[in-house]
């Protein structure tokens, strides 16, 4: 026969408590322990046999098992309950007082035992609660422990908040969890959430400013996640446990769990900051390495010209025509001026770093007399472009000789990164008590970023050192200074592949 066939269950009325298997071979006994149990609250099935019951243990979050059974005992049924993985608690049920049957059960691993006295049905429904609640809280034990392992394996903050708000979840059978953290401006933001609870939402954004412990209701569950010296506390909020309210037992684990996250959590955001300093030193060490040799290409294209034409003098001197002679001393001036110009704009990078800032002397000074200084001093880098002037009778307060130097980086910056025959604007824009000066080209451009950082000091666009472009990242930085020195502001506008528009304000005269 089938344990189908043979299984008398009693499946009565389903409480609120956990779930109870029952196995007992005398029918009286089976319906009045199942009896007892259901109107304590738990929900029961009761069977008669070992092998009935085997099957359905998974179910059960406590089995209580008679020792008397025909054909497999219960200590045999008691082996099996315990080889189930995360099985229920078992609760060893003896027709007599014996102390070694009660000390093989409790050695084999059961969680308590029942005497049939002539009282033991009024003991039946504590014991199943006691059993229940020390073998689930053995079990959420373990259960924090290895949710402890995976929040701390954990990859960044984000990752850790997702893994404490599923781990408490599961760890206090609740319906959501979530992860509230102090906001920028006051108050607080869920970042991060376990399962479908709108009421955690609502919770956090009903209490803007308020202590954690005010959020926590008989449902609802409130746990401070310290997040380090001098910060507000995180807070973890627990929505709905499974069965009824939350237990002490359950905030105990919470706030046990709440130790082990605040933990992960400082652990994760020092990790992310040590990773961001990693990253940073990098780049300051690559940008570094980038001026060096940026700096040495710059710094040895005229001292090698200086010194190729110096050594043809020196070995040839007395056969070379006049005119030769006068073209190779020509060029060493030129590149001697060109090395002086480099080693003058180090120096002067180095005292505005510092916070030395060029001395001036304000004066009204005509942007159109100072244009055309700067087109004539600059012909052989503006070449075949077509140059556009729209000036008119533009006078700004600032220093002639400052005003002259920024224009000309612009200038030649413009020449640089446009093609020969393209198209060069320089004009002025009146707006209240300032003008706003523009030169405006047609060449490659600048993304965003390259923008945010154009002005910064031996910043050099990757257009630039691409194509080997010469230059060392230093003119706009210096444009920077000076025209801050005058009183005034730079920018640039610009969109990659089709120009830029350089530009700074000075105050009219």
């Amino acid at each position: 026969m089938t344990p189908a066939a043979t299984r008398e269950a009693e499946d009565l009325e389903v409480g609120s408590g956990p779930a109870v298997l029952l196995v007992e071979d005398s029918p009286d006994h089976r319906l009045l322990m199942a009896t007892r149990l259901t109107t304590a609250g738990f929900s029961v099935t009761a069977v008669s046999s070992g092998e009935e019951a085997v099957p359905l243990l998974a179910d059960f979050q406590v089995v209580v098992v008679d020792q008397g059974l025909p054909r497999m005992s219960g200590l045999d049924l008691l082996d099996i309950v315990l080889a189930v993985e995360d099985g229920p608690a078992a609760i060893v049920v003896t027709a007599g007082n014996s102390t070694e049957l009660i000390v093989e059960a409790m050695r084999r691993g059961a969680v308590d035992f029942v005497t049939k006295d002539s009282a033991y049905l009024d003991t039946v429904p504590a014991v199943v609660a006691r059993a229940h609640r020390q073998h689930d809280l053995a079990r959420r034990t373990h259960e924090l422990q290895r949710l402890a392992l995976l929040v701390h394996q954990a990859e960044g903050t984000e990752g850790t908040m997702r893994e404490i708000t599923d781990g408490a979840r599961r760890l206090l059978r609740a319906a959501a969890c979530g992860l509230a953290v102090p906001a920028p401006g006051g108050g607080w933001e869920l970042q991060a959430r376990s399962g479908p609870s709108a009421a955690l939402e609502a919770t956090v954004a009903g209490q803007e400013g308020a202590r954690a412990t005010g959020w926590s209701t008989p449902v609802r569950l409130a746990v401070d996640v310290p997040l380090g010296a001098g910060d507000r506390p995180a807070v973890l909020l627990v929505d709905r446990p499974a069965r009824g309210l939350f237990s002490d037992d359950e905030r105990e684990l919470a706030s046990a769990f709440a130790g082990l996250a605040a933990t992960a959590l400082q652990r994760a955001r020092q990790g992310e900051l040590e990773h961001g300093l990693v990253r940073e030193l990098s780049r300051t060490l690559q940008v570094r390495e980038d001026i060096l040799a940026s700096v040495s290409h710059e710094l040895r294209t005229p001292l090698t010209a200086i010194t190729g034409f110096a050594e043809i003098l020196l070995a040839r001197l007395t056969t070379l025509d006049p005119a030769t002679v006068e073209g190779h001393l020509s060029r060493i001036v030129n590149n001697a001026h060109r090395l002086r110009a480099l080693v003058d704009e180090l120096l002067e990078v180095s005292r505005v770093t510092h916070g030395d800032l060029p001395i001036v002397a304000l004066e009204p000074v005509t942007v159109a007399d100072t244009v055309r200084e700067v087109l004539a001093n600059e012909s052989r880098w503006v070449g075949s472009r077509h140059v556009a002037v729209d000036l008119d009778s533009v006078v700004v307060t600032g220093d002639s000789e400052l005003l002259l130097r920024v224009l000309t980086h612009l200038v030649v910056n413009a020449c640089k990164y446009s093609e020969p025959d393209s198209s060069i604007t320089i004009r002025a824009v009146r707006g209240g008590d300032r003008t706003r000066i523009e030169v405006i080209d047609e060449g490659v451009g600048l993304d965003l970023r390259d923008q945010q950082q154009a002005f910064e000091p031996f910043f050099r666009a990757p257009h630039a050192t691409e194509n080997a472009i010469a230059g060392t990242g230093l003119g706009l930085a210096l444009v920077r200074s000076h025209v801050e020195a005058m009183g005034g502001t730079v920018g640039v506008t610009s969109v990659l592949g089709a120009g830029s528009t350089f530009w700074l304000t000075l105050p009219n005269a």
